[in-house]
């Protein structure tokens, strides 16, 4: 058994394919194992759009440019990111962490690990911030507690502050901001 899985290539798993499994172990197989998935539609595209005009403005100062709906839905958000230059930012973080056996990855929107605690954030583009996640929802959400897992063990810190920042795509453009402070073992979904 052992020279059959030595041959086997690494696996190394996304936030985003746990939650679909833990979801639809079926839609995981169509997607991951099979390679079929469903056309990106105009919500997908457009929230695409808004987390370049917000990538750029955090990696380089570039202005968003508000002719566009991507454009007038990141400036609404703005005010709750840390400014482009700040000390110790870093825009679209890879990161790969291994955590009971399972090798996880990812890209984080934006992180500070050199302040304490440290902070990382992500952009969620939403038509009613009704599917905005609370801190109880995050606790409790993989993808977040794997960017704080992270942070926390790059930083050596025991905490991380994390924010979610919702922008919203119908109706008058706004963003609001959720925050969740984890604590080394607070997060439910990791046992590290």
């Amino acid at each position: 058994m052992s020279n059959l899985t030595s041959h086997l290539p690494e696996i190394w798993f996304s936030a985003s394919q746990v939650s679909t499994f833990w979801m639809c172990a079926r839609r995981w197989a169509w997607q991951k194992i099979a390679g079929l998935r469903s056309p990106a539609g105009p919500s997908l595209q457009l929230g695409t759009d808004t987390h370049e005009q917000l990538e750029y403005w955090l990696r380089e100062g570039r202005q968003v440019n508000t002719m566009t709906d991507a454009g007038n839905i990141a400036m609404a958000g703005l005010h709750l990111l840390p400014m482009p230059g700040t000390d110790g930012l870093e825009v679209e973080t890879e990161f790969f962490i291994e955590i009971g056996g399972h090798k996880f990855k990812g890209y984080k929107d934006f992180q500070i690990l050199s302040r304490y605690p440290p902070l990382v954030g992500d952009h969620k583009t939403t038509s009613d911030f009704s599917w905005a996640k609370t801190p109880e929802d995050l606790i409790e959400d993989i993808q977040p507690c794997l960017y704080a897992a992270d942070a926390m063990f790059k930083s050596s810190s025991p905490d991380c502050d994390i924010n979610w920042i919702y922008y919203r795509t119908r109706g008058a453009r706004k963003a609001a901001k959720v925050h969740l402070r984890v604590t080394r073992g607070n997060e439910r979904v990791l046992d590290y």
